[in-house]
């Protein structure tokens, strides 16, 4: 019997491993680079997989920063540590066998896939420290169903790894908490806590110390807390950084260091940045898709825990329940009151809720029906109209190159009408069941599908028409208003930012080069080349962009006709 248990802890989470592969790795490696983290992301990390694969004598200006300083051509990146960097430009050099010309945009991808999976295999092993084995592979799955935790698995970027440091460090934590931590659980504590410092700066160092405080409020577990050492453990983990933020000040200068933390710090807090600016409750209202469908037993879930408090006249939690809430309550109204407002921002805490909510799973009547049920009802009919109209144009676009989208489509469809019909016979279990076999088909196909609408891709079709313009691509290149990072990339760094105002005078110091601008904002002395007509989702609307040369330039080595 020991040796069969043993094995069945071990094939439920691959079988985890093996059902988030299916579902993240259709468009895996064609998705165009999206603008604009992702981009910014992987064109610091190949600038410093350069520094390590070029020769000196091949170094520009753009590779001075080294290994110490990301950069994005000749601009400093400071706002985010360099472990993500790091780690991207090791998996280029990995993959690319230190040939920098072979890289590809999937290959930056790499560190934030294999954060997702060692993300399931944490989730799992904390929700069976905290609850059973069913509570920890339900909670994964949750999780490897996510939409947000899928899309951040194909995205060069830090979020996963950042939130993969978190639930180890919150594994260690509980562990300790739970008298069950061996002789190097607190120092892995710390250091865990460190390394996410060193991937997103104060957010590890945010969520954790919350959790510290809010569990401190219970008197009884001061002796673990304080067996932790925070007043030696926390200053060692922020001690991490210290050589990286020395290195960057004696370069760079302490305060361009200082202005930067204080923008990113204090700034996102106190005013929306690059119009990423909400009202308090929307990551709460988020949460409804983010999660999905393990958001659908948030209304259960809450229905079982008043139940729970007028049969006891108390909350009176469990232990693991008082840990979780520590976890996410706290950060979570952090976020909620910070004034610039993301998506992806709540990661690091969604691992918890999925724990909570497979938790509450396990402990669902055959038959709910309650007040708040029914509200829950009609708030899982209007998500149902959000998620259907999101991926609905991509299917229909693809159903065009592919009969498979149309009908993994129609199977969705099918999915969510019978969760429907579950929900309004109080079903929950069984409407869980449904919407999670409803987003194992949809969310691949969704991913599939993204790379095939073209009209977002509007950097990838602009270099497909310079190298058709220009196959050697020796010809200076200019972006007048449209300066999203993914040119940059997919050019390697040689597209240049303009302002309009200094057009001229770069034309008259190159005559031969291209100029990427709105066709509405074309001086006469510009000859349209080509059109490229696209949603330029980064602004929200369309926009309509003309490649132009100088009157008198060579002439391009190909006609591309405007559509």
């Amino acid at each position: 019997m020991g040796r069969r248990a043993a094995a069945d802890s071990r094939l439920g989470p691959l079988a985890v491993v093996l059902l988030a592969l299916i579902l993240w790795l259709p468009g895996f490696a064609s998705l165009p680079v999206v603008d604009r983290d992702e981009a910014r992301f992987a064109q610091a990390s190949r600038q410093m997989l350069e520094v390590v694969t070029l020769s000196p004598g091949d170094r520009g200006e753009f590779h001075s920063g080294g290994w110490t300083v990301p950069r994005i051509q000749d601009r400093d990146r400071l706002s985010k540590p360099p472990l993500i960097y790091w780690l991207q430009a090791g998996a280029g050099w990995l993959a690319t066998a230190g040939d920098p010309a072979r890289d590809d945009i999937w290959i930056y991808r790499l560190p934030s896939l294999l954060a997702a999976l060692v993300l399931l295999w944490l989730t799992y092993r904390l929700g069976r420290a905290l609850d059973g084995r069913r509570t920890g592979l339900l909670a994964a799955v949750f999780l490897a169903l996510s939409p947000i935790v899928a899309w951040e698995a194909r995205q060069a970027r830090i979020d996963l790894v950042l939130t993969a440091c978190i639930v180890a460090a919150q594994l260690c934590l509980w562990r300790h908490l739970s008298g069950r931590g061996r002789v190097g659980t607190v120092p892995a504590f710390w250091l865990l806590t460190g390394l996410g410092i060193l991937a997103k700066g104060p957010v590890a160092a945010l969520v954790v110390g919350a959790t510290l405080a809010a569990l401190a409020l219970d008197r009884s577990l001061w002796p673990r807390l304080r067996a932790l050492r925070p007043a030696i453990g926390l200053p060692a983990a922020a001690a991490m950084s210290v050589p990286w933020l020395l290195a960057v000040a004696a370069r760079s200068g302490s305060d361009i260091l200082t202005d930067t933390a204080a923008r990113e710090l204090v700034g996102r807090f106190l005013a929306p940045m690059e119009s990423h600016g909400a009202p308090p409750g929307t990551h709460l209202i988020l949460a409804g898709g983010l999660l999905w469908p393990g958001s659908l037993l948030l209304v259960p879930a809450g229905v079982l825990l008043v139940r729970r408090v007028k049969a006891r006249g108390t909350l009176d939690a469990s232990p693991a329940g008082r840990f979780l809430l520590a976890w996410v309550v706290p950060s979570w109204i952090f976020f909620e009151l910070s004034r610039t407002k993301l998506p992806h921002y709540t990661l690091p805490l969604l691992p918890a809720v999925a724990i909570a909510l497979a938790a509450a799973a396990n402990r669902l009547p055959r038959r709910m029906s309650h007040p708040l049920a029914r509200v829950g009802i009609g708030a899982w009919w209007g998500w149902t109209l959000i998620v259907l109209l999101i991926p609905a144009p991509l299917l229909v676009a693809a159903a065009g190159h592919h009969l498979g989208a149309a009908i993994l489509a129609g199977l969705g469809v099918t999915c969510t009408a019978f969760v429907g019909r579950e929900l309004l016979r109080s079903q929950w279990r069984r409407a869980v069941v449904a919407a999670g076999v409803g987003a194992a088909v949809v969310l691949p196909a969704v991913l599939w599908s993204l790379p095939r609408w073209q009209e977002p891709w509007i950097s990838q079709r602009v270099l497909e028409t310079v190298r058709d313009l220009d196959p050697e691509l020796d010809r200076p290149l200019v972006a007048i208003e449209y300066q999203e990072d993914s040119l940059l990339f997919l050019s390697r760094g040689r597209w240049r930012r303009l302002g309009e105002s200094d057009l001229a005078a770069w034309i008259e110091q190159h005559p031969d080069g291209l100029v990427l601008a709105p066709a509405a904002s074309l001086t006469p002395s510009l000859v349209v080349l080509a059109r490229i007509r696209g949603f330029w989702y980064s602004k929200g609307r369309w926009a309509e962009l003309a490649l132009a040369a100088p009157r008198g330039a060579r002439p391009p080595s190909a006609a591309v006709p405007a559509p």
